[in-house]
């Protein structure tokens, strides 16, 4: 805007710009989606190295911002807080447990679990579920290989 509050021309804009005075330049917003992102690249590892499980590995939609309606809604219909973000639905190789629950955080101060999470962790660890946290995609490796073994010979 000029002083009297117009927009410039693209003549003045040129000219300000020539002069060095061009809008000022601000900080950048830190990335958002962080955890999301890391999520894509797990899924994505995933899906190349276990593909005739492919389809047992799934994210859950709890997250993201719901009107009061629609979220009274899908709490009917069992959407349940704390839930992990991908559930892996195949036991162990080892057969311990009966699926695998992985909550996805990231490496950022103050990504951790919140209550709901972990009351949601207890309850499934108490029926025979395994619980991991992962907050890179190497952890996330490590935990599905431990699980599921490449070289073992699941029924599968």
């Amino acid at each position: 805007m000029t002083a009297r509050g117009k927009k410039p021309t693209p003549y003045e804009v040129m000219q300000e710009f020539l002069q060095g005075k061009g809008p000022k330049k601000t900080e950048r917003a830190a990335p958002r989606h962080l955890e999301s992102h890391l999520q894509r690249q797990c899924v994505a590892w995933f899906r190349l190295q276990y593909p005739k499980l492919e389809l047992n590995l799934f994210a859950v939609g709890n997250g993201g911002h719901r009107g009061k309606t629609e979220a009274a809604i899908m709490k009917g219909e069992g959407v349940t807080a704390g839930v992990a973000d991908l559930l892996l639905l195949a036991p162990d190789a080892a057969g311990t447990f009966h699926g695998l629950c992985i909550e996805m955080k990231t490496t950022e101060k103050g990504s951790r679990q919140r209550d709901p999470q972990k009351d949601w962790q207890a309850a499934v660890e108490r029926t025979g579920y395994k619980y991991v946290i992962c907050r890179t995609l190497e952890e996330f490796q490590a935990a599905v290989t431990a699980y599921i073994p490449p070289n073992s010979r699941p029924c599968w």
